[in-house]
């Protein structure tokens, strides 16, 4: 068995982590996150987005919409490289460091969503298992420069061990207070973005925000598990890539 979670300590780590790193927290998820988010609402439309979205996806606009999700996850591995760094590197690093493992990065997520995915079809439960259980996985590429998904997943694998029942409290909290936040940015940006015009821009600019904000909250979370979990991590494994 690993480390025991602590709760309480899990968000006080999570909170430290968004207030220590928030520039980088801004930098990476506008420039990833945000800024494609405006791009797609520019050449896809926001309300064919929301009331077609499978015609939305068609096409050439698939093309912009999985550009815009590899740039999202660039963005999380970036966050994840920030916060899982015992020392300060400028922002430029940072982001090399992330595109350096942002094949592994991605592999990892794919394998990852696809045995939940499943999990969730199938019984749901399983589903919900693997995601505590495999949670550890994205930082640990991250901070431990791990080149094999599969290596990467049943390290998480152990490291959670004995910890389900309390990751899961963990993530159901900051998961409620996401949807929370979600529902509420929906009704105030979704008739905005259906009006058209400037209005729609400035509704679909909120929701981006929200999403980012969203995304920010939940990556510190999963770090905050991580951090605790983590048995030895030698600090200068995590510099090499900064050389």
């Amino acid at each position: 068995m690993g480390k025991t979670f602590d709760l309480g300590k899990g968000f006080n780590d999570a909170i430290a982590l968004l207030t220590e790193h928030m520039q980088t927290i801004l930098v990476a998820l506008g420039l990833f996150t945000i800024l494609p988010a405006m791009l797609m609402h520019f050449f896809i439309g926001s309300t064919e987005l929301n009331v077609n979205p499978l015609a939305a996806f068609s096409g050439f606009n698939g093309i912009w919409v999985l550009v815009s999700v590899l740039l999202g996850m660039l963005g999380s591995l970036t966050i994840f490289t920030a916060f899982l760094t015992q020392t300060k590197t400028d922002l430029g690093a940072t982001i090399s460091a992330a595109a350096a493992m942002f094949l592994p990065y991605l592999l990892t997520n794919i394998i990852m969503w696809i045995g939940i995915g499943l999990g969730l079809v199938l019984l749901v439960i399983p589903g919900i298992f693997l995601m505590v259980k495999l949670v550890c996985a994205s930082p640990i590429v991250a901070a431990e420069k791990e080149k094999n998904p599969i290596e990467a997943l049943k390290r998480s694998w152990e490291m959670t061990e004995g910890n389900g029942m309390i990751i899961f409290a963990f993530l159901l909290i900051i998961g409620v207070g996401i949807i929370v936040i979600s529902w509420i940015s929906n009704l105030i940006t979704l008739g905005m973005i259906l009006n058209g015009g400037v209005v729609a821009m400035i509704g679909a600019l909120l929701a981006a925000i929200v999403s980012a904000i969203t995304s920010a909250i939940s990556l510190a979370a999963i770090a905050a598990i991580y951090r605790q979990l983590a048995e030895g991590v030698d600090s200068a494994e995590l510099q090499e890539t900064f050389g």
